[in-house]
């Protein structure tokens, strides 16, 4: 954990991913902006994992907009604790759900793997 702290401080801009909706495209790996560090980490890629799917509930309530959830991703690639920063009703459980399902690259941190606290940026958008 030290090393993340020392690790955030150098970083001007904290990193932000997006994942694209439902509907919008197959690709779901992250899109880094503002991911400024000195010297630099390099971002997380996705590896594996479930895509975003709609529920039945999300389906009927027409729920859509942007889910934002601050995860750790750990040495190993694995996403958990996350906790939803802004959230869409009925997605946010199906969507820590799957993010925690996921397995991307480690952050690197002068060639080393390091745990890192990241921010995502879930645009839901219901497929037509």
């Amino acid at each position: 954990m030290a090393l993340f702290v020392a690790v955030s401080l150098l970083c001007a801009h904290p990193a932000r991913a997006t994942t694209p909706g439902e509907g919008d495209s197959d690709d779901t790996s992250p899109v880094f902006e503002g991911f400024l560090c000195f010297p630099p980490m390099t971002p997380p890629k996705l590896l594996e994992g479930p895509p975003i799917e709609y529920t039945p509930e999300a389906i009927a309530a027409g729920a859509k907009g942007t889910l934002i959830a601050k995860c750790v991703i750990t040495r190993e690639g694995r996403i958990r604790d996350c906790e939803v920063i802004k959230g869409v009703e009925p997605m946010n459980d199906v969507v820590v759900k799957a993010l925690q399902a996921r397995r991307y690259t480690p952050v690197m941190f002068q060639g080393t793997p390091v745990e890192v606290k990241y921010t995502f940026t879930v645009r839901l958008t219901p497929a037509k």
